[in-house]
């Protein structure tokens, strides 16, 4: 299947776009890529993996160096008509001319399936992966070098009242991370989410202590929250919309530079 946007061609399991003042970067299931202003292709990457059951690339992101890093999941299984059994993390550096620079993959969860779906490189030139498992929801931070490699990770929050998705990398202090993610109270097999709310938390990178900062005061049935900015004034806006049985109503949540709402 084939999804046309203006006169460029893309591979349809569109995950992740990331819009600059002169580009597109788009990944998908296998692929990755860079658009032009004007919609011609500067780059296209296609990964073939045919041991897999299937190869995500979830996430795209252009780095200081104008170097490219796409992260996604390994799925492997057997059985190709059951659901997946385990993922590896994946990762994929290309140059500005979308020459491999290096890739990387490796596993933290036995039997889970990790997505991530925040990256954020560090000053030290390490990079910092927020993701979940699925079913359930469990956090995860991984923490890999310059070059892809594991240093070490933290799985948390898994009991029920304290299970958290995360958003964003707001900022990094010292040695420490502060990060935005929705805390999601109960879960059933039919939903997926029940009820959740906003939250900030700073997370350590030596210790893998996080501590609660801000959490909205509204439990919201079916929260769903798309995005997570920093204002002009210091502050933060928080956008998404709530899954209901008959609409689908969105929300702006603007938090002050205390995380105050």
């Amino acid at each position: 299947t084939l999804l046309a946007l203006d006169s460029v061609i893309l591979p349809n399991y569109a995950e992740n776009f990331n819009v600059y003042e002169d580009e597109i970067i788009f990944s998908g299931r296998r692929n990755f890529c860079s658009i032009d202003a004007n919609g011609e292709f500067n780059w296209s990457v296609t990964k073939s993996f045919p041991e897999l059951y299937r190869n995500d690339l979830f996430l795209s992101t252009r780095l200081e160096s104008l170097n490219y890093l796409a992260i996604g999941s390994n799925v492997y299984n057997t059985d190709k008509d059951a659901s997946p059994e385990f993922s590896n993390v994946y990762l994929l550096k290309v140059d500005s001319e979308g020459e491999e620079v290096w890739e990387n993959e490796f596993n933290i969860l036995p039997d889970k399936f990790v997505r991530i779906s925040v990256v954020y490189e560090l000053e030290n030139g390490e990079f910092v992966l927020l993701g979940s498992t699925y079913s359930p929801w469990n956090p995860v931070v991984i923490r890999v070098d310059s070059v892809g490699n594991l240093i070490d990770y933290s799985s948390f929050g898994q009991e029920e009242e304290n299970n958290w998705l995360p958003w964003s990398v707001l900022e990094e202090e010292n040695d420490r991370i502060v990060l935005s993610h929705q805390i999601v109270y109960g879960q059933d097999e039919q939903t997926g989410f029940d009820e959740s709310t906003i939250a900030v938390s700073t997370y350590n990178l030596s210790t893998g202590v996080y501590e609660l900062m801000y959490e909205s005061a509204d439990i919201h049935d079916y929260l769903f929250t798309q995005d997570f900015v920093c204002t002009p004034d210091g502050g933060y806006a928080v956008l998404g919309y709530r899954s209901g049985e008959t609409s689908l109503p969105s929300f702006v949540h603007k938090i002050n530079s205390n995380f105050e709402f």
